[in-house]
C-alpha cells in the first residue's frame, strides 16, 4: 500500500487514502497478531513490510509462526532458471520465487533455510530473509549434476561465531569444510577407506557422518581435518540406503526402501549404542530421494494437520509425495507439482522447513580446543 498525497493549497488536508491508511496502521497490536496468525507464509512475510507496527508484530512472533507452518516442497531445475517453486503441504498452494543470481547454477544443498548453489563458487541464499552468503570454489567441485549422496550443510560455529559449510561428495570420496573467514576449503579424503560416507548432519554441537556400512563418525574442524568413528554397541545390519535425521533431542538413522521396509534407529550417545525405534509418536519423517535436498528430517505433524508416526517421501522423477506408515505401507499420495508444470517432474524436489530460515545449528569449532560440556 502507498499513502495518498496531501493537498498543498489552502489549509493542509488529509486525503481519504491517507485516512484509510492511518486506520490500518493504527490497528491494536493484539488484533494485528490475530490477523497475522491466519496468513500463509508468503503473506506473513509481506505483512511485515507494510509499516512499522506490522513489522513489530511479525518480528515478535515470527519464529513461533514459522514453527507452526507445514513443510514445503521446493522444486528447482537441475540448472536453475532464476526461479524456483514452493509447494505448501497444508494449503496445497504453490509459490514462485525469483532468484536473479542463480541462473545456470547447480543446487547442491538445502540447509538452515538456505539454498546452496554451485557455479565457480558457492552461493547461499535464504528465500525467507533474503540473506546471501558466498564461499570460494570447492577444492574438488561437485559434478554438474549432484549425485544422490552429494550433500552440503550450513551451520554456525562457536565459541568464535562464523558461518560454516560442510560438503560431502560420496562419488569423489571426500569431505570439505570452510568457514566464512577461511580463504580456502579444508579437505578430507576417504578414498583409501573400506567404507564411504553417505550422509552428514549437524547435531548436538558436532558434525556427524554416516558410512555405507552403518558406522557413525565425528568430523573434527581442524586443519587437517580428521574423522573419529564411534564405538557403538548393537550395530544392526542395514541397507546402503541409510540416512541421518535429527530431532531436537535425538540423532536418528533411517533405512527406507519404498513399499519394502522402514527401519529407524536412535543413536544413544550416552550409552554408546543403537536403539531400535518402534514408534515416532506425534513426530513425522520427511525424506527425499535426492539426499542433498534436505533429505531427511523429523518434526511434529500436529501443528499443521499432517499425519503423525509416518514418512512423507519425495521420489525420483515423480510429481507426487507418497506417505508411508511406520510399517512401510503406502497410505496416501498427492501431487506436489501443479498440473500446468508437469514438465518439472524431472526437476529436483526437496524439503524446505520455513522455521529453519530463522535459526541455525551450532557446532563447536575444534580450533578452540575440546568441546565444552554446556556447549
Amino acid at each position: 500500500m502507498k499513502a495518498g498525497t496531501s493537498l498543498k493549497s489552502g489549509n493542509k488536508k488529509t486525503s481519504k487514502a491517507d485516512s484509510t491508511w492511518s486506520q490500518w496502521s493504527d490497528l491494536p497490536m493484539d488484533l494485528l497478531t490475530k490477523i497475522s496468525k491466519g496468513l500463509s507464509v508468503a503473506d506473513y512475510l509481506s505483512f511485515g513490510h507494510v509499516c512499522r507496527n506490522w513489522r513489530l508484530v511479525t518480528a515478535a512472533s515470527k519464529q513461533e509462526f514459522l514453527e507452526s507452518q507445514a513443510p514445503m516442497v521446493v522444486v528447482i531445475s537441475s540448472r536453475a532458471k532464476k526461479t524456483c517453486f514452493f509447494f505448501d503441504m497444508s494449503s496445497r498452494d504453490t509459490y514462485r520465487t525469483v532468484l536473479p543470481k542463480f541462473s545456470g547454477r547447480v543446487c547442491v544443498g538445502i540447509s538452515s533455510g538456505s539454498l546452496i548453489m554451485q557455479s565457480t563458487d558457492l552461493m547461499l541464499t535464504n528465500p525467507m530473509t533474503g540473506q546471501k552468503l558466498e564461499f570460494p570454489r570447492l577444492l574438488q567441485p561437485f559434478p554438474d549434476r549432484a549425485w544422490m549422496s552429494d550433500r552440503c550443510i550450513l551451520a554456525f560455529t562457536m565459541p568464535h561465531p562464523d558461518f560454516l559449510v560442510v560438503a560431502l561428495s560420496s562419488r569423489n570420496q571426500n569431505l570439505q569444510f570452510c568457514r566464512s573467514r577461511d580463504h580456502q576449503w579444508n579437505f578430507y579424503s576417504f578414498e583409501e577407506k573400506p567404507w564411504v560416507f553417505v550422509d552428514i548432519i549437524a547435531f548436538g554441537s558436532r558434525i556427524y557422518a554416516l558410512t555405507n556400512n552403518s558406522q557413525i563418525g565425528v568430523l573434527s574442524l581442524k586443519s587437517p581435518p580428521t574423522v573419529a568413528l564411534l564405538e557403538l554397541k548393537g550395530r544392526p545390519y542395514l541397507s546402503p540406503h541409510v540416512k541421518l535425521a535429527a530431532s531436537d533431542e535425538h540423532l536418528l538413522v533411517v533405512d527406507f526402501m519404498p513399499t519394502r521396509w522402514l527401519h529407524v534407529y536412535r543413536i544413544d550417545l550416552v550409552s554408546s549404542q543403537w536403539v531400535k525405534v518402534d514408534d515416532l509418536g506425534d513426530q513425522t519423517l520427511f525424506l527425499s530421494y535426492m539426499i542433498h535436498l534436505q533429505c531427511c528430517r523429523i518434526r511434529s505433524a500436529t501443528s499443521w494437520g499432517g499425519r503423525p508416526n509416518c514418512l512423507y517421501y519425495l521420489g525420483y522423477k515423480t510429481a507426487e509425495c507418497n506417505v508411508y506408515s511406520f510399517a512401510g505401507a503406502l497410505i496416501e499420495s498427492f501431487p506436489v507439482v501443479p498440473a500446468n508444470r508437469l514438465h518439472a517432474i524431472s526437476a529436483l524436489k526437496g524439503w524446505y522447513f520455513p522455521h529453519d530460515s530463522q535459526k541455525m545449528d551450532y557446532v563447536w569449532d575444534d580450533q578452540f580446543g575440546a568441546v565444552l560440556n554446556n556447549a
